[in-house]
């Protein structure tokens, strides 16, 4: 979503804000999972003062388009970041919180989503790259879980053609399950792709 198209979108709940508010600072219902700390949460929609303040769980849904379940686990990812100061995870969000011009806690829901997100990223990068359908992505995916991370070697071996290529070590992972399943004489799918 561009960044006015969310505008938009964020400036409509502006007359829910307080709705917002009600139900962030409510005591009587029990949650199910942590929510990041209002004294945590500094940052407003729009960096404006006048402006409603972040609901995390609401934020979650509107960025990600996700249910309240999902939304629950991407706030108790982001809570664990932001619990751990002394990780690399948490200096990692803090420089990613700068260069995106976001507050801490939003950087630490975008960090929780692209990390419960990436078995679909990388189902979506093998289908995508040799037109496999879901079925036939996870079979690469079960090969690289159970023949290739075992293989300290191998590993070490996917790791320096994943320099050589440009890719990502995860890409390269996937490139080489795809040649053992497909390409390589005598492959189980040889000449399938």
């Amino acid at each position: 979503m561009d960044k006015g198209t969310k505008n938009i979108v964020m400036g409509a709940g502006i007359g829910v804000g307080a709705y917002i508010l009600y139900r962030m600072m409510r005591t009587d219902t029990p949650s199910t999972s942590q929510r990041i700390p209002l004294e945590e949460v500094t940052g407003t929609i729009f960096n404006s003062p006048e402006q409603e303040v972040l609901d995390p769980i609401d934020y979650a849904k509107n960025q990600f388009g996700v249910g309240d379940i999902e939304a629950e686990k991407i706030i108790s990812k982001a809570n664990y970041i932001m619990n751990h100061p002394e990780s690399d995870w948490y200096k990692h969000t803090q420089k990613r919180a700068s260069e995106e011009m976001r507050e801490f806690p939003q950087q630490a829901i975008h960090e929780a989503w692209w990390v419960i997100n990436k078995p679909t990223r990388r189902l979506e990068y093998i289908e995508n790259t040799w037109s496999l359908n879901q079925e036939q992505a996870k079979e690469v995916l079960e090969y690289i879980d159970n023949n290739i991370l075992p293989s300290a070697k191998w590993v070490a071996d996917t790791e320096e053609r994943a320099k050589e290529r440009g890719r990502s070590v995860e890409n390269q992972l996937s490139h080489e399950a795809v040649w053992q399943l497909y390409t390589k004489e005598g492959a189980k799918y040889e000449g399938t792709l």
